[in-house]
């Protein structure tokens, strides 16, 4: 499909997130005190302390995706006025946010050794082969909303918008990513762009400093968090949206 489709539908994501940012608040307040706490860990060098918070700081994002993306493609709003749900559906999505964040952050590295042997003559570089990454690669990242908007234990009777349409099936992840094509990466740069503007900001204007009194530390921590969920509801919501527009789009195909 074409990009055109996609750009709205990033722009939609974003713009939800101020129309409905109660849900926001509340989809996001547990994760977030358990993400923050994880990084806080991570920085007092304890035995184990940083595997134990990158799980958990993995889980924490996990958590709050899913549930945003299941009210914007599902309906499904939290019930809870503090939501904390982590089951099957929530792992793995988390898993796979964890593994294609990864892959994302090959060229970012590959670009900052080539910037080094450049002297540092191009700082750009590094993001601007992410973005060209995310562009190519970017329908690789639907597996994270097909996961997400799962039928799950804890709503049985919810089924996901490509789960069953008049009497078509769901259709599988590949017929997805297919239909979705190249334009699903042009989305996903302008969903995530915000982010790694702001991070390569921050970086430059804060850097990390293990001297710094302990009270910016924290409040750096707390900054780099606000950001990290905030990137979340913009990627998660823009591919939710992508997702189903995709789904239904695939149901409404006559067959052959």
């Amino acid at each position: 499909m074409s990009p055109l489709t996609f750009l709205p539908l990033a722009v939609e994501g974003a713009r939800r997130i101020g129309r409905d940012v109660l849900v926001v608040l509340r989809a996001a307040l547990a994760p977030f005190i358990l993400a923050f706490a994880a990084a806080f860990l991570a920085g007092l060098d304890l035995p184990g302390g940083r595997i134990v918070a990158l799980v958990a700081g993995a889980l924490a994002l996990g958590m709050f995706s899913t549930a945003w993306q299941r009210f914007l493609a599902l309906g499904e709003a939290p019930k809870e006025p503090v939501h904390a749900r982590l089951g099957k559906t929530e792992f793995l999505t988390a898993v796979w946010m964890q593994a294609l964040g990864g892959f994302a952050l090959v060229p970012l590295i590959l670009g900052n050794m080539l910037d080094t042997r450049l002297g540092g003559t191009m700082p750009m570089l590094p993001l601007a082969l992410q973005q060209t990454f995310l562009l190519l690669a970017g329908m690789m990242f639907l597996i994270i909303p097909h996961f997400a908007l799962a039928p799950s234990a804890a709503s049985p009777s919810t089924a996901p918008p490509s789960a069953q349409v008049g009497d078509k099936p769901r259709p599988h992840l590949e017929a997805v990513v297919r239909a979705g094509g190249i334009g699903v990466g042009a989305g996903l740069v302008l969903a995530m762009l915000p982010y790694a503007l702001a991070t390569t900001l921050l970086d430059a204007a804060w850097p990390v400093d293990p001297d710094q009194p302990v009270q910016l530390q924290v409040a750096r921590i707390l900054v780099a968090q606000i950001l990290s969920f905030i990137d979340i509801a913009l990627t998660g919501g823009y591919l939710a949206l992508a997702y189903k527009t995709l789904a239904e789009k695939i149901a409404a195909a006559p067959s052959a």
